[in-house]
């Protein structure tokens, strides 16, 4: 929708951030976001946006080193290099995924 015009995509940007309380999951439009800075060519911002998304909850942690819209980043050396409250989720979201999907509780 806004390929090519930055102001256009910065300013839905703004509108998302001063709706954020609307957002159930606010932690997926601020991976949209870091996405949409991704592109945009701010790595800095792309990869202050993708820690947020993680720290706010973001699921889906490993999809980040698949999701093309985030190539321009990957090579940044904070790229791929969560501190250890974000890995400690990550292990925590694995295994109780294990445990659905085992029957066990955890």
């Amino acid at each position: 929708m806004y390929e090519g015009d930055s102001a256009g995509a910065r300013r839905e940007i703004e509108v998302t951030v001063r709706n954020r309380k609307a957002f159930g999951h606010y932690h997926h439009a601020q991976y949209d976001i870091a996405c949409a800075y991704a592109l945009m060519g701010d790595s800095k911002t792309a990869l202050d946006w993708l820690t947020d998304a993680a720290h706010n909850g973001f699921p889906c942690h490993p999809f980040f080193e698949k999701d093309p819209l985030l190539e321009s980043i990957r090579s940044q050396e904070r790229f791929g290099q969560p501190d250890g409250r974000t890995a400690r989720r990550v292990r925590r979201l694995r295994a109780l995924w294990r445990g659905l999907h085992s029957g066990e509780k955890t």
